[in-house]
């Protein structure tokens, strides 16, 4: 699902992992957390952290952005 809350708010890793993409898919802005077997997903955000940054739980992975 999407996120909702304020635009421009940070978005911040659920768990600690390894980013594992960083960029957009059809237009909106996504990263993907690898925790190691599992995976957490984030949409619509402008990233702040690249595709192999190692991130901890809270870390801020960039801002929430618009999706229409």
């Amino acid at each position: 699902a999407d996120l909702s809350g304020t635009l421009g708010q940070p978005v911040r890793a659920a768990l600690a992992g390894a980013v594992s993409f960083a960029g957009r898919i059809a237009g909106v802005g996504v990263v993907v957390v690898d925790h190691g077997g599992r995976r957490t997903t984030y949409q619509p955000v402008v990233a702040e952290v690249g595709r192999g940054d190692i991130v901890s739980a809270g870390a801020v992975l960039g801002r929430l952005a618009w999706f229409g």
